[in-house]
């Protein structure tokens, strides 16, 4: 049923990150907990020129964070078990 509900994800679908997800290429933070944050679907990656593929983390996705009080913008690729559709 999740991966049913992350393939409706489409570029612009707005998205929340199920359970803990730790990412390491936040400036400034050794490592940030994506968990509960909202973001967007910029692109699904299936194809790279002009061949299909099968991304590991096919969903790149962009979400507008807070941290120390400054809006960061961070870029993640998830995969579609890693978040649900909002």
């Amino acid at each position: 049923a999740a991966a049913a509900a992350a393939a409706a994800a489409g570029v612009g679908s707005r998205i929340r990150v199920k359970g803990p997800l730790k990412v390491f290429h936040v400036p400034k933070n050794p490592e940030f907990d994506l968990g509960g944050q909202e973001g967007e679907v910029k692109e699904v990656l299936t194809s790279w020129k002009g061949k299909i593929i099968s991304a590991n983390l096919p969903y790149k996705t962009q979400f507008a964070l807070s941290i120390d009080g400054k809006e960061v913008k961070l870029i993640a690729h998830l995969r579609e078990d890693e978040f649900e559709v909002i």
